[in-house]
């Protein structure tokens, strides 16, 4: 299986406790990091190319000092906007 790196957009809007984002990726895939371009935050993948299979994987994002609830799911990562906008995201098993 040949393995290539893309990003995909997380939108902190769209990513709250009261909705996870989902986003469609190959089946295989590995997070690598999470970070920041300008003033969009982004999640790289690591995934395999040579399939057309897909899954659903679910993040949810929180800004500093905003509550969380006490299972907030797999901490991916935190991320600072050029904004000044200080995002961290969880992969959560399901999007509600």
């Amino acid at each position: 299986m040949s393995l290539v790196i893309w990003k995909y957009r997380i939108d902190p809007e769209r990513a709250t406790d009261l909705q996870a984002q989902e986003i469609r990726v190959p089946a295989y895939s590995k997070t690598l990091s999470f970070g920041s371009q300008g003033y969009e935050v982004y999640v790289w993948l690591l995934v395999g190319r040579e399939t057309e299979a897909t899954h659903s994987r679910f993040f949810r994002a929180y800004l500093t000092g905003e509550a969380i609830p006490n299972e907030p799911g797999e901490f991916i990562g935190t991320a600072m906007t050029q904004s000044g906008m200080v995002i961290h995201l969880f992969e959560v098993s399901r999007a509600a």
